[in-house]
Formats: C-alpha cells, sequence, structure tokens
C-alpha cells in the first residue's frame, strides 16, 4: 500500500474518531458542524479536508505531520499502514451507498431504525 493511500485511511480513521466524541459532545447538531470542526483541529480549510477525504487531493509529508501533532500521535503515524477499508469500485454502489450516508445522518434515531429495517427486510427476500 502506498503513503497516500495510507494517510488517507488514516485520516477517515482520526475522522471517524473525531465523529464519534463529536456526536456526544453535541447531540443537537445533524451533522453540520462536524466537519468544520475537524477541519479546525486539523488546521486545514474545510473544502481541502473534503478533497482528502475524497481522494482528489493527496496529504503530503508536511500535513501528515501535522495532524498527527494535532492529534497528540506519533511522527510517522500518519504514514503505517492499517486495515484497509473497503472501498467499492462500482459507481452506482458508490452513489447509492453515499445517498444511504447522507439519508442515514440527517434522519432521527426512529427513522435510522425504519431505514435499517427496510434494508434487512429487503435483504431477506433475496436470500
Amino acid at each position: 500500500m502506498d503513503l497516500s493511500l495510507n494517510r488517507r485511511n488514516n485520516l477517515m480513521l482520526l475522522y471517524a474518531q473525531h465523529k464519534a466524541k463529536y456526536i456526544k459532545k453535541h447531540p443537537e447538531d445533524s451533522g453540520v458542524g462536524l466537519d468544520l470542526a475537524f477541519a479546525v483541529r486539523l488546521q486545514i480549510a474545510k473544502s481541502s479536508l473534503s478533497s482528502m477525504k475524497s481522494g482528489s487531493r493527496q496529504i503530503g509529508v508536511k500535513l501528515a505531520r501535522q495532524f498527527e501533532a494535532n492529534f497528540n500521535m506519533p511522527s510517522g503515524w500518519m504514514d503505517e499502514p492499517r486495515l484497509e477499508p473497503v472501498v467499492p469500485k462500482d459507481t452506482d454502489l458508490m452513489r447509492f451507498l453515499k445517498l444511504s450516508m447522507r439519508a442515514y445522518e440527517a434522519a432521527d434515531q426512529d427513522r435510522r431504525q425504519a431505514m435499517i429495517s427496510e434494508l434487512q427486510d429487503e435483504l431477506s427476500c433475496h436470500l
């Protein structure tokens, strides 16, 4: 695995950790402030964060060290391989997953449970 993929994967790991803490601290926030708060912690623009999350912008050495320092990680942590997330190659599947994530994040807890149940019911019909 190359360094750019390691750095992106590790950025997403830091993002997931940040998101879990943010949601606990700001349960009333619909997620609008999540990316901005993460970008502020990384000391980068929100648009840069979006580009890095999507993979359209690589994370260079200087930014990798900056992110490590901001999250109290040892130097080189961003470069180390971790478990590789599954990234679908199918563009329709990616579009479906992105839309599903947006719908899930925008829904309240009751609607989230209903969406999960609907998907489970649909899946059980095809197995």
